[in-house]
């Protein structure tokens, strides 16, 4: 959790853009936080047929 809010917060390197929207944010936070208690992970999927 921590590498993904300073990620949010844009004090480490942005890696983890978890929904596909260009930039680590509140957005990538939730869904990790989310994904982390058992809630499922509403990150897109990307393959070829996008």
């Amino acid at each position: 959790m921590q590498l993904i809010t300073n990620q949010a917060l844009g004090t480490a390197v942005s890696a983890n853009d978890l929904n596909g929207g260009g930039v680590v944010n509140v957005v990538d936070v939730q869904i990790a936080i989310n994904a982390a208690l058992g809630l499922g992970c509403a990150a897109p999927t990307y393959g070829a047929n996008d």
